[in-house]
């Protein structure tokens, strides 16, 4: 990639740049990645079937600036698994377990391989694992755990 020239002849973009760039769109990737089942867990699973909170149907909102107090009906939709919290906590933090497990020898094959294809071949491995959990959350929670547990052992070579 050639560097664009001003007036003066000095680069103004170059491959500091390019990596700069690509090392924040991976790291966007991976928090992207990260947050986006931690939001959408919420609305997978079934409350109801869930241990907890089961009762509670309304929700009181005050005015700071008036006296009158409104009630509002949340509706009752219900996401289609019902896992228990136990479960869900098994299919969030797998992603973390994977990610310490990897880590020291993630080095060890980076000084073996190229870093550049270690990126690339794990940048792959993260986007397809998270592609395939929602299919494997409607097989088996095991899957899905398992998926999650590899998109961790991807992301560590990204970082």
């Amino acid at each position: 990639m050639r560097t664009l020239l001003r007036a003066g002849n000095r680069p103004t973009f170059g491959y500091r740049h390019v990596v700069a760039l690509i090392g924040f769109l991976s790291c966007f990737l991976i928090n992207i990645q990260r947050m986006s089942l931690g939001v959408s867990i919420v609305a997978m699973v079934n409350q109801t079937k869930t241990d907890h909170l089961a009762d509670y149907n309304s929700t009181i909102k005050v005015c700071p600036m008036s006296n009158s107090t409104k009630f509002y009906m949340k509706q009752n939709v219900q996401g289609e698994f019902s896992w228990s919290t136990q479960q869900q906590g098994y299919v969030l933090g797998a992603g973390f377990l994977g990610f310490c497990i990897a880590t020291l020898p993630t080095s060890k094959l980076a000084k073996v391989f190229q870093a550049r294809r270690m990126v690339l071949y794990a940048s792959i491995l993260t986007s397809l694992a998270t592609l395939m959990s929602p299919f494997a959350a409607r097989w088996h929670v095991n899957l899905m755990i398992g998926a999650q547990f590899v998109r961790g052992l991807g992301q560590v070579s990204i970082i």
